[in-house]
């Protein structure tokens, strides 16, 4: 997302303690993902000949004399990977992955669709529910972050997190069936106790049924709950994977 790479690298470099370290943006390479039941059946067409497994895993492959890294990226409901290749070979990219079975319509993506795939997946976004008060327990991180890797800014407060069992708050996902929409900064309301419990940071609308999916952080005393209410209307907690 080029709207998020600025503060992305900011946020990231901010936590630079003694380390030699320097990122550096891949202008000269693309992303493309590619979502759905065939998504597997198309990259291995390309050449992938063996998938990733795990999320956020990924494998090399040769596509025309270049090499393409494949990464196993679930964004939805269905099977997906993205694909980081050099920009020189963009347009055979496209064209092969259209000629193997994909819709065209995946070129055209706009950003508020992109959003809601997010949103329905449960990825938190910079800017939205990743920033400088955010602590990586309090997202899905488990397949993000890995505590193996020796020390780093912050570590005390992640570790501490962790040991309690629960962070003080929790990325959660809602869903609404009201006509009424959501938005982002509606306080969230424990439907039993009647107590606001948290704030919405992400809001999008399914296309299919017209219902509201929203990403949202909840306070640690109230995750045993399901049922909340948002502008005194009903709304569902759906469970994030991690």
């Amino acid at each position: 997302e080029d709207n998020a790479s600025e503060e992305f690298l900011r946020a990231l470099l901010q936590f630079k303690v003694a380390d030699q370290l320097s990122v550096t943006e891949l202008r000269d390479h693309k992303l493309f993902s590619l979502h759905g039941p065939k998504a597997g059946e198309i990259v291995t067409s390309l050449g992938c000949g063996q998938l990733p497994e795990e999320l956020n895993s990924h494998v090399d492959f040769d596509f025309d004399e270049s090499k393409v890294q494949c990464i196993q990226a679930r964004r939805g409901q269905s099977e997906g990977f993205d694909l980081l290749y050099p920009a020189t070979i963009e347009t055979a990219l496209r064209e092969a992955v259209l000629a193997h079975g994909a819709v065209s319509a995946a070129e055209e993506i706009s950003d508020s669709t992109w959003a809601m795939f997010k949103i329905d997946a449960g990825i938190a976004s910079v800017g939205s529910e990743i920033n400088e008060k955010t602590s990586a327990t309090e997202i899905a991180y488990k397949s993000l972050v890995s505590f193996s890797k020796g020390c780093y800014a912050g570590q005390e407060v992640v570790e501490m997190s962790i040991a309690r069992g629960r962070p003080n708050k929790e990325l959660v996902k809602l869903t609404s069936a009201s006509e009424n929409p959501l938005q982002v900064g509606d306080a969230i309301v424990e439907q039993e106790s009647g107590k606001e419990c948290g704030s919405i940071t992400s809001v999008s609308q399914l296309p299919s049924n017209g219902d509201y999916i929203a990403l949202g952080f909840i306070k640690a005393k109230f995750l045993d709950s399901n049922e909340f209410l948002v502008r005194d209307q009903n709304v569902q907690r759906v469970s994030l994977s991690q």
